[in-house]
């Protein structure tokens, strides 16, 4: 028997499964804030700018990058902003 003729071992497909669908239509907010910064000469900024966080649906937590433009903008003071901030970096 050559090489060419010997039975390779069958290998069974991957199980990928689809994710599940939503059972309702996304809708999406974004955490906004407005904080001055601090520069490198150890200055502060007197205009503010405006800092936020990736948008996700209320109902899921469905995150989505291109729902940049249709999310609902909620301010939040800075404090609350950092807290946030740090949930999702360690989640």
């Amino acid at each position: 028997m050559t090489y060419l003729e010997e039975e390779m071992p069958y290998v069974k497909g991957s199980q990928k499964s689809a994710p599940p669908k939503a059972d309702h239509k996304h809708e999406y907010f974004r955490y906004v804030t407005h904080n001055r910064i601090r520069r490198f000469d150890g200055t502060i900024s007197t205009e503010k700018y405006k800092f936020s966080l990736p948008a996700e649906c209320i109902d899921c937590g469905h995150k989505n990058r291109k729902a940049y433009f249709t999310a609902v903008e909620v301010e939040v003071s800075v404090k609350e902003y950092n807290k946030l901030s740090l949930e999702r970096r360690t989640s």
